[in-house]
């Protein structure tokens, strides 16, 4: 079953982050690192499927860092998650190939309730975007969106 990574829920945070500083200068992996205590390296992996992506800027030089491409309110859960994500199925039945492979796939009532089940999640999170992930942030007055475990 689909479930959201550790790394994908890394991803958005991380959007949401720089989200609310490249306003002011281009957020760099050294303070991302140190803000949610994760390796360099690992962020730099994840930073740079987000840049290849087009929904980060790299900015190079001494100030350098990261800047979102797009405004926050034009970034989408979905966005962040499909470019995380290798598969946003619930079933591996549900990949385009693999309904070749099942003989019973057009007729399968279970399957159809399964991308139903998909296509509501994929418009929920289609809905929501990195603007207002951090109004419901700043709503609530959270004192961090930042955790740790």
């Amino acid at each position: 079953m689909f479930q959201v990574s550790p790394t994908s829920k890394l991803a958005v945070k991380l959007i949401m982050l720089i989200a609310t500083r490249s306003g002011d200068h281009a957020v760099a992996v050294d303070e991302l690192s140190r803000e949610f205590s994760v390796s360099r390296k690992y962020l730099q992996q994840i930073l740079t499927k987000l840049q290849r992506s087009g929904l980060l800027k790299s900015i190079l030089g001494k100030n350098g860092g990261y800047v979102l491409a797009k405004s926050a309110d034009r970034i989408t859960v979905l966005d962040v998650l499909k470019v995380m994500e290798n598969d946003l199925n619930l079933l591996d039945c549900l990949r385009d190939d693999d309904s070749e492979r099942c003989p019973r796939a057009k007729r399968c009532v279970t399957r159809r309730l399964w991308q139903k089940v998909r296509t509501e999640v994929e418009e929920f999170t289609k809905a929501i975007t990195i603007r207002d992930l951090l109004e419901t942030f700043n709503k609530f007055k959270v004192e961090s969106y930042v955790y740790h475990i």
